[in-house]
């Protein structure tokens, strides 16, 4: 978890680190804020979930990558 936070902040994401209930189980998740404006997300919002989708599967094999909202926010969990 300590190596994503820096990395997250080494390339510019705002994120907070919170509790949040997963199938009953309390766990520690990070959620990357990634608001765009419009009805649709853009491409640099995409961009940024493709970024942190490879990172996380190449380097932090034990924690998955959701997007929440439509891709407002994006979601690293535990699995």
């Amino acid at each position: 978890m300590k190596n994503i936070k820096n990395w997250l902040n080494k390339k510019g994401y705002e994120f907070k680190v919170d509790n949040y209930n997963m199938n009953g189980d309390i766990k520690q998740c990070i959620m990357v804020d990634n608001n765009y404006s419009g009805l649709y997300p853009t491409q640099e919002a995409m961009n940024n979930l493709n970024t942190i989708r490879a990172y996380i599967s190449k380097h932090q094999k034990n924690f998955k990558v959701e997007s929440r909202g439509n891709c407002t926010g994006i979601l690293i969990s535990p699995r």
